[in-house]
């Protein structure tokens, strides 16, 4: 079994196996899941966002790695009790649910990012874990800001979250890393989650892992432990506006509102508003009603009626991804849709079928399809939109171009031109996640302009 794994994985198993407490943070792709298995203690728990347990990803590891070991597996949403409402209804608790409450051998958190709410009822439930060991696996332990590393610290060092001790309270905790600004509200001076800033000025990034990790934290990184993956190809490709697509776009970049062949109004009452709308609109008008007028998902369509094998399509906004769909259907492939708006057995089906081979287009959004999931069943991702996040963007490439991958993939970006798709895709590769989120009104203008 071990003479399957690659050199960094096996450090890593030695890595878990030499910590009660362990969170390895590897780059998405390196195996985080086969180092956790095979360093575990049973009996397992696994807990996981819902759709990467629906999709197969962790029945497919276990069978590979730990056959016929005692494992469990349960959702963040299923972690977690429900109580009765005056209203004869029910709501989720902060309670483990019974069937958990046990000693474990080891717990492992997949997408252990999930916790970083310190009010969600699956946290305050996941902090009542009784077990021997604990693992914590994220490609991305910062999803957006610094501070949001509490919890997981907490589940890392339990003997320090206690009342008194250095991570017993979250706003010391704050203060001793970060710059507290102040909200005012109707009783005076409010201080929320909200407010928390930068690093103090005496503060820096080595220094907060340092401190705060210690050596209970292993990361790796993709270039430097995958050597000898199938070649990866990225390109782009430029397509212009049909006619009434350019018509939309200048009517609602000047004027914010715009009227479709259809009669249909298509209206943005701010900023951030016209800037969604603009960028819906360099996908195709079909994103915004039911017309169809898209260069960018015309040339969609002709790359996946020339396409032989399976593709992952990615977009961001849900309608967006529909389209696509349309579209693929529209070039001969079957196609099955992934994203927030369906449920999560809906969409566990979905990727069993694409791995399976059973449809040759999955068409997901990219916030459901950056986390967990392994579909090395396709070599090509055509991105039809981005998410302002540049790392979810990247952990969508690496769903394919991973561990197992045995063919050269290739990742195309479809962007239109002279449209906030070129000026979004200049600023993304200059940015971080978090630069991106802090982004103001000015900035957004700036973009529509």
């Amino acid at each position: 079994m071990l003479d399957k794994l690659m050199e960094h994985q096996l450090a890593g198993i030695e890595f878990l196996r030499g910590h009660k407490r362990a969170a390895l943070f590897d780059e998405p792709g390196l195996g985080k899941s086969a180092q956790a298995l095979l360093a575990a203690v049973e009996p397992i728990l696994v807990v996981g966002p819902a759709m990467v347990l629906d999709g197969g990803v962790w029945d497919d590891e276990i069978a590979k790695w730990r056959p016929g070991a005692n494992v469990t597996q349960v959702a963040y949403s299923g972690l977690s009790g429900r109580e009765r409402t005056l209203a004869g209804g029910s709501r989720p608790t902060g309670r483990l649910k019974p069937e958990y409450d046990r000693l474990w051998g080891t717990v492992i958190l997949d997408e252990a990012h999930y916790v970083k709410g310190r009010k969600t009822n699956w946290t305050l439930a996941a902090k009542k874990l009784r077990c021997d060991r604990m693992y914590l696996l994220t490609g991305t332990p910062i999803p957006n800001w610094a501070h949001e590393a509490f919890v997981l610290l907490q589940l890392l060092y339990p003997e320090a979250a206690k009342p008194g001790k250095g991570l017993g309270s979250y706003w010391r905790w704050v203060e001793n890393w970060f710059e507290i600004g102040e909200q005012y509200g109707k009783g005076g001076i409010v201080v929320s989650d909200h407010v928390v800033g930068a690093f103090r000025q005496d503060r820096e990034w080595d220094d907060f892992i340092e401190s705060n990790w210690g050596d209970r934290m292993l990361l790796r990184l993709r270039e430097d432990c995958l050597k000898d993956l199938p070649p990866l190809t990225q390109s782009m490709i430029k397509v212009n506006m049909v006619p009434a697509q350019r018509k939309a776009y200048r009517e609602l970049k000047k004027d914010f509102i715009t009227w479709l062949d259809s009669g249909e109004e298509i209206a943005a009452w701010s900023a951030s508003g016209q800037l969604v709308k603009l960028a819906q609109c360099t996908t195709g008008l079909e994103v915004l009603s039911d017309e169809i007028g898209s260069g960018k998902l015309d040339a969609l369509q002709t790359l996946l009626t020339d396409r032989p094998g399976p593709t992952l399509v990615v977009a961001h906004f849900r309608a967006s991804v529909a389209a696509c769909a349309t579209r693929a259907g529209a070039a001969g492939k079957g196609a099955v849709v992934v994203h927030g708006g369906i449920s999560s057995k809906a969409r566990g089906d979905a990727v069993r079928a694409f791995q399976r081979g059973e449809v040759e287009v999955l068409c997901a959004s990219l916030d459901t399809i950056s986390e967990g999931l392994t579909l090395n069943s396709a070599d090509q991702i055509i991105k039809v939109e981005r998410s302002w996040r540049p790392s979810r963007n990247e952990q969508a490439l690496r769903r394919i171009h991973r561990i197992g991958q045995t063919r050269p993939v290739t990742a195309i970006d479809l962007v239109t031109r002279n449209s906030v798709d070129e000026r979004v895709l200049q600023l993304l590769a200059g940015k971080v996640d978090q630069q991106m989120r802090a982004l103001g009104i000015a900035d957004l203008r700036k973009l529509a302009a």
